[in-house]
């Protein structure tokens, strides 16, 4: 499932915005909302993540922990 995938990246970058010395050394584009992004992805492959054979529906649980997991 490579929108998992994707999801997972979007919800690392999201994740470095989130640190105050990320933030104070790089250039963030205005606006920039990476979790919210990767939250979209999900919800349009929660359907599918359902209806998978177990190895991609993990992918798609993997990317959910990443998003979600406490900031």
């Amino acid at each position: 499932m490579i929108q998992c995938e994707a999801a997972r990246v979007l919800c690392r970058l999201a994740a470095l915005h989130d640190d105050p010395d990320y933030r104070g050394a790089a250039v963030i584009a205005a606006g920039a909302d990476y979790r919210a992004e990767a939250s979209r992805i999900l919800a349009a492959e929660s359907a599918r993540a359902r209806a998978a054979p177990p190895s991609a529906a993990a992918a798609y649980g993997l990317a959910l922990s990443d998003c979600f997991r406490e900031r």
